[in-house]
């Protein structure tokens, strides 16, 4: 998962890159490929808000069980 983050992440990123260095006039592109750009943007950030959600929760749970093994292992 942390994989496909990144490879999103350098996607976005080449994207908008490439739209930077191509310095083309808003009036001259086609509003319909600015809302495709911008459209697809989101979905790629609500996928990487939502893995780094996943994980984030992985994490806590971990954690968690990691406190009650150290728990466990010290009362014993």
């Amino acid at each position: 998962m942390k994989l496909a983050m990144e490879s999103l992440s350098e996607i976005q990123c080449d994207i908008k890159n490439l739209i930077t260095e191509l310095d083309l006039p808003l009036t001259n592109w086609d509003e319909k490929w600015m809302d495709v750009y911008l459209d697809i943007s989101v979905k790629l950030l609500d996928i990487s808000n939502a893995f780094t959600s996943g994980l984030t929760r992985l994490n806590q749970g971990h954690l968690i069980l990691q406190y009650v093994l150290h728990t466990l292992e010290s009362d014993s």
